[in-house]
């Protein structure tokens, strides 16, 4: 896995602006808060991102967050110390769905309290972790990481393993993307679509599937809209066998 020319603010910067009004992946997370309230999950593959997990705290005991790469991490840690990325604009969208006027501040300070490590993860091993999760989430992870559909097959099931009989997991793809970009560098895509999805979830013993395909969130900005190569994303989730 070849990440080495990857920049976590770049992609931040291009995939997480400040210009946006909706975030359909956040709104997802909080619909579906019922299904894992009071649970201590793990999000696996977070990249630099905080906002996923953030959407989903408020009503679990914990989350561990995990990655592969290093230098992601490295942004977690700065924005638990105050010094990352200004996720304002998101807390504010979470806020928005959640129908909350809390000060942001406090908002992330009781998301950080949530917050029970931060662990290195690799998809491509068949035991990802030691132990199992009931809750477990993983938004444009394994499908961002190849563009052979095989392999994401591979690696998305790994995911699912981690869930525990009768636990629950969320998630989410890009749609028919073969590539996205950072600083005009190509990063592969596995060209999903939701059928791909759906298939793969049922193999792995999974039930009560949610499968969507929605537009997302686009920056404004001419040259960062140029780096995507896609405009729809694939939402996910469901139970696994008990």
């Amino acid at each position: 896995m070849s990440f080495y020319k990857w920049n976590p603010r770049g992609y931040l910067e291009t995939y997480f602006p400040d210009d946006i009004s909706f975030e359909p992946t956040m709104e997802f997370i909080i619909q579906q808060r019922n299904n894992f309230n009071g649970k201590i999950g793990v999000e696996i593959g977070c990249g630099p991102t905080v906002c996923y997990f953030s959407a989903a705290a408020k009503v679990l005991k914990g989350i561990y967050v995990s990655d592969f790469l290093d230098k992601n991490l490295e942004e977690i840690k700065k924005w638990m110390i105050g010094k990352g990325y200004n996720w304002d604009t998101f807390f504010r969208i979470i806020q928005m769905y959640e129908g909350s006027d809390e000060a942001i501040l406090k908002y992330e300070r009781e998301v950080k309290k949530k917050v029970l490590g931060l662990l290195h993860c690799d998809i491509r091993k068949n035991e990802i972790f030691k132990k199992k999760f009931d809750f477990v989430m993983s938004f444009y992870c394994a499908d961002s990481i190849t563009d052979d559909k095989k392999k994401w097959r591979e690696y998305f099931t790994n995911i699912l393993r981690v869930v525990k009989p009768g636990g629950f997991f969320i998630g989410g793809a890009l749609y028919r993307c073969k590539k996205y970009m950072i600083d005009d560098i190509e990063f592969p895509s596995a060209n999903l679509d939701e059928n791909d999805v759906r298939n793969a979830m049922l193999d792995a013993g999974m039930h009560d599937l949610t499968v969507k395909v929605v537009t997302d969130s686009i920056a404004k900005d001419k040259k960062k809209k140029e780096q995507y190569n896609y405009e729809k994303i694939i939402l996910m989730s469901g139970f696994k066998k008990s």
